[in-house]
Parts: C-alpha cells; structure tokens; sequence
C-alpha cells in the first residue's frame, strides 16, 4: 500500500493559485523578533569563531546578515519570483 500523496496531485476542493494566475508562494511566517547576529550568537561554533578570529567573523557575519536580510525582503515582495 503506498500511503505517500504525488506532489503534482492538487487537493481536492482547494483552487491552485497557478492556475489562477496568482503566485503559488504564500509567506506566513511572521519577522524575526532578534537580530542575525543575536540569532547565530546563540550558537557556540559562532560564538567562538569571534574569540578565535574576531575580524573574520565579523565581516562574514555583517554579510551573512545583510544576504539573509535581501532573501527575507525579496520573499515579503508580492511578485516574487
């Protein structure tokens, strides 16, 4: 018996926003309530990455910050691609 449901079945009932021509990606997930840094800082291999190569870490965490702030802005656009 297979129990796994096909991807590209719709369910029945509910309208596929493609076909509409509405975009099919739906964000609703709500914004983060800490910074970046305050998120990984949490994290002891980020942690101590700043006590072993504090200049290296912050430059990579400044850009990671800044990559992962153009995602979350590009997903919030109502036309994203």
């Amino acid at each position: 018996m297979n129990c796994q449901i096909p991807i590209n079945k719709k369910t029945p009932g509910k309208p596929d926003p493609a076909e509409e021509g509405k975009n099919p990606f739906r964000l609703d997930s709500k914004d983060p309530k800490a910074s970046y840094r305050e998120f990984i800082m949490g994290e002891a291999r980020y942690a101590a990455l700043t006590k072993q190569i504090p200049e290296v870490a912050d430059e990579r965490f400044t850009r990671a910050e800044n990559e992962t702030n153009e995602k979350i802005d590009c997903y919030k656009k109502p036309n994203n691609p």
